[in-house]
């Protein structure tokens, strides 16, 4: 079967290997859709764990084809998406192959989502335990910066948690009109003068300010956006060595509250349910399917000047 490989640092292949024997308590998969999370980026480049070689692939879902014995609550044709906490894609093979064995209380059934949807569960979960942990207000004012992917979702959820509006920045013309038609209340261009822009349209600042994009130069900026007693929550992933400078005084005397988060926490199956509602647009956010073969392909888009949104791979090329 294909699989994309990442061997060692910034050397990855897309090779070939035995269709994996899955044990008793574990269900096999044909795997139908799976994205490319900016965590894959930096598991490549050894900046989140070190765990060469590795299948990556941490956001997939498929088709349920051979149970173990003591599986109970699966059958072939079942299909699922898979909760990533015992290491898929990471310290274990993950959704980038045809064929991928997964315990089976990491598969959690879809219902009438689509292998595309089901794919999206995972960051859709991690987006649902940012918004929870930070918290959002009735009535508050927030601003995401970053129009990826995550970006949007973070748009959207803020929105269902009573956020009053919801702005959105980012440097990329066509991720600002993405946002606008997912429920964006504004958008500000981030490529010149953001400061400006957003503090004569916003004078008394934020309620919760929002990085989706990894980025410390832009990390550091947010507090200096989030209004007195407001909350600031580091989404996007920035490398382990950068650092960003905030002043300490500005913390203690404005009262600002500073939240990360980097995983999904337990809201797994809440986003299943979220999404099942269709309250939050999944497909809108996919910009592009790749068959397995071409995942270099999908790499170098990711680092083009093209835009784009979440990018899904196919084994076998199916969508």
């Amino acid at each position: 079967m294909q699989a994309v490989f990442f061997d060692a640092i910034d050397t990855l292949r897309v090779g070939t290997t035995d269709i994996p024997e899955h044990g008793d308590d574990e269900v096999l998969l044909k795997v139908h859709s799976a994205g490319i999370c900016g965590t894959d980026l930096h598991i490549l480049k050894g900046e989140y764990g070190r765990y060469f070689p590795v299948i990556p692939g941490h956001e997939f879902s498929g088709e349920v084809v051979e149970v173990g014995k003591n599986v109970t609550r699966l059958v072939p044709g079942d299909r699922v998406t898979v909760h990533p906490g015992a290491g898929y894609g990471v310290s274990a093979p993950g959704g980038f192959e045809d064929f991928v064995k997964v315990r089976e209380r990491n598969a959690f059934k879809i219902g009438d989502l689509s292998y595309d949807e089901g794919a999206l569960v995972e960051p859709l979960a991690c987006v649902i335990n940012g918004i929870d942990t930070v918290g959002v207000n009735i009535g508050d004012e927030v601003l995401v910066v970053g129009a990826g992917p995550i970006g949007l979702l973070l748009m959207q959820v803020a929105k269902l948690a009573g956020a009053q509006s919801v702005a959105v920045a980012d440097i990329a013309t066509e991720k600002l009109t993405k946002a606008k038609e997912l429920g964006a209340d504004e958008v500000f261009d981030a490529s010149h003068n953001l400061k400006e822009q957003l503090l004569d349209a916003h004078p008394r600042k934020f309620h919760l300010t929002i990085d989706a994009t990894g980025n410390p130069s832009a990390q550091e900026q947010m507090l200096g956006f989030t209004k007195w007693g407001g909350k600031f929550l580091l989404f996007g992933v920035a490398a382990p060595d950068a650092t960003m400078t905030v002043e300490p005084y500005d913390i203690f005397y404005r009262e600002l509250k500073i939240v990360g988060v980097h995983s999904f926490g337990s809201k797994f199956e809440r986003a299943i349910g979220l999404a099942k509602s269709r309250r939050v647009n999944l497909t809108e956010i996919i910009s592009h399917h790749f068959p397995l073969v071409q995942f270099p392909d999908a790499l170098d888009l990711i680092h083009s000047p093209e835009p784009s949104f979440k990018i899904l791979m196919h084994p076998d090329g199916d969508a």
